[in-house]
């Protein structure tokens, strides 16, 4: 299993990648959104669900590297991913002392502001 999750991950420079990586996220994302509805709970634990367990563990670590400036990885956090994450009430497990949780809700109305004004100009050239 080791070997997929860094193929996942994987910084490869291959053309459409990224493009990979979007759909896989959201197909994690959703897999998540099914647990927590079956579950009602979001505590994936490995022996569950491995793979998602350690998207999780994965979003956490992307997460604390947003709020700390470090954005290196091609498949940083952003904010888009934090509103849909904070939407479902997705616990992060980070220390709020180091970064104020106001920044976080910046972070989710920006990103939220931000899909709404893409929507609309999509509209608006059809």
């Amino acid at each position: 299993g080791l070997m997929l999750i860094d193929q996942e991950h994987a910084n490869s420079s291959m053309h459409g990648n990224t493009t990979r990586y979007n759909s896989l996220w959201e197909t994690r994302y959703k897999q998540l959104v099914t647990f927590k509805e079956e579950k009602g709970h979001m505590e994936v634990r490995a022996n569950e669900n491995k793979t998602l367990y350690d998207w999780i563990h994965r979003q956490r670590s992307l997460f604390r590297d947003y709020m700390e400036g470090n954005t290196k990885s091609r498949h940083s956090m952003t904010n888009g991913r934090i509103a849909q994450l904070e939407k479902i009430g997705f616990d992060w497990k980070y220390n709020f002392e180091v970064v104020d949780r106001e920044t976080v809700k910046a972070a989710v109305a920006n990103a939220t502001v931000g899909t709404q004004k893409r929507k609309r100009r999509k509209k608006s050239n059809e």
